[in-house]
């Protein structure tokens, strides 16, 4: 997942901007993290990590608040479990929405003034989200699609640790995807593949997760390809 992270043109082009689109990817995998560590082992450190980093990331970039809303749906089956995990978890997650609170009271004051300049949203613009995700290769971006789509399988796992964390990876990229849709659809459009950036580790997760779970000599010949073609594509782009 780190080599299809760090030779992924999307995420390279935009680390050279100064722009607050990497921070926010990185505020934005730190908080997932420490989510994670909140369900699996509870404790006050990583719930305050997760708090302020997934607050932060908000301010960094607004649609930051979608992940949020991601990680609501993806961790909902865990609510009503009684244990001292799950209420640390609730608890984090609170504390994240609160902290993006004065974020909302400061957009609901200025309306979509600031997203006026986005087209409305097309079929073909929506198609090729993966494409722009991907740096622009088809090859790259249907075989990257391929493989999420064969991670996604998971959702319907006998085994319950498997659809969680599968439903945790889906939620990340699906979520905050018709999440903005659905806002340009009805409200205003704002629907731009550097907008949902922080939504792109998810995908290079899944594809990752799932070359891993192919036969070891296929897995690896298929990740140097995926690699290869990223990095023709970087130095060519």
């Amino acid at each position: 997942a780190s080599a299809l992270h760090v030779t992924n043109p999307f995420m390279l082009q935009h680390a050279q901007e100064a722009r607050g689109y990497m921070l926010a990817v990185l505020l934005v995998l730190m908080g997932q993290l420490a989510l994670l560590r909140v369900v699996e082992r509870g404790g006050v450190r990583w719930v305050a990590l997760y708090a302020v980093s997934q607050g932060l990331a908000a301010y960094a970039h607004l649609f930051a608040l979608w992940i949020l809303g991601a990680q609501l749906i993806a961790w909902a089956p865990l609510y009503l479990a009684p244990s001292a995990r799950r209420r640390a978890m609730l608890v984090a997650l609170l504390l994240a929405g609160l902290l993006g609170v004065p974020l909302l009271w400061q957009i609901a004051g200025t309306g979509a003034a600031q997203v006026g300049w986005i087209r409305p949203v097309s079929g073909p613009a929506l198609l090729a989200l993966p494409l722009v995700w991907t740096g622009g290769d088809a090859a790259l971006a249907l075989a990257t699609c391929a493989l999420f789509a064969c991670f996604a399988r998971g959702l319907w796992a006998s085994e319950q640790s498997l659809r969680r964390e599968t439903r945790w990876v889906v939620a990340w990229l699906v979520v905050p995807t018709l999440a903005a849709l659905i806002v340009s659809l009805c409200i205003a459009p704002m629907l731009l593949p550097k907008y949902l950036i922080m939504s792109v580790p998810a995908l290079q997760l899944a594809a990752a997760v799932s070359l891993t779970r192919a036969p070891r000599r296929l897995g690896f010949a298929s990740a140097a390809l995926l690699i290869g073609l990223a990095a023709l594509r970087v130095e060519h782009g």
